[in-house]
């Protein structure tokens, strides 16, 4: 036979290489199935949230509502977007003595956003609170995927996110926009955090690595920041990460 040059295995060889190259393409293979096992849990979790809440669409503005919103300058546009940003939940400047003191601009925005839209459309404001509890069911069952190793567990956890009675008031009630968002922003913070407790990601140096944290760790603090805009509870999040 012929004799291999020094310091060439046969492994280098053409076939073996190909070999090779086809079985390391072999295993990412499975991820995309993974994927899509995974966007049907989330899209399921989805589905049951809309139908457990979708009864409510067509109810009245609840307790807070007509003063949060109806009755509320900021949302109804008869102030600037500036006193917006000086005022709390309710209306009421900051600095005034009798003033609630809950600052959260960006859900009295996504308010008066929508009345410009669609005006004071009673059903149109159930349904995006609807969907935001959609939205939030999906952010959670992501969370899971790295926490919880068992499928059938991550979905029991998903369906019992999508239709636990806690959530009542903050999806019927128009007001619990505030909480919703606040909860898209919490579960977007801990997704953006998470690729860190990798070890593969802590290991790694150089400066694109510093360059992948310095994001990632900074992208937590603006969802956690913005979230806090929406309602103060958000800031559990730097908690939850640190």
């Amino acid at each position: 036979g012929h004799e291999l040059p020094v310091g060439r295995s046969p492994c280098s060889t053409p076939v073996s290489a190909a070999v090779a190259s086809e079985r390391s393409a072999a295993v990412p293979m499975a991820r995309p199935s993974a994927v899509r096992r995974h966007r049907h849990e989330e899209a399921l979790a989805a589905a049951v949230a809309v139908a457990a809440y979708i009864n409510g669409a067509y109810g009245d503005w609840l307790d807070d509502d007509p003063l949060a919103i109806v009755d509320n300058p900021d949302v109804q546009g008869t102030r600037s977007l500036r006193e917006l940003w000086s005022n709390d939940f309710w209306g009421t400047p900051m600095a005034d003595p009798t003033s609630h003191l809950s600052f959260r601009p960006l859900t009295i925005l996504s308010f008066r956003v929508q009345r410009v839209l669609v005006g004071m459309h009673g059903p149109s404001f159930h349904m995006v609170n609807v969907l935001l509890h959609a939205l939030a069911t999906i952010s959670f069952s992501r969370c899971c995927q790295p926490l919880v190793r068992r499928r059938s567990q991550r979905a029991a956890a998903a369906l019992l996110f999508a239709v636990h009675a806690v959530h009542v008031e903050s999806v019927t009630n128009t007001v619990g926009r505030a909480e919703l968002l606040s909860a898209v922003a919490f579960f977007a913070s801990l997704l953006c955090y998470q690729p860190l407790l990798q070890r593969s990601s802590a290991a790694a140096g150089g400066a694109s690595a510093a360059l992948r944290l310095a994001l990632r760790v900074g992208g937590t603090v603006c969802l956690a920041g913005a979230g806090m805009l929406c309602k103060e509870v958000s800031i559990t999040a730097l908690l939850v990460c640190a």
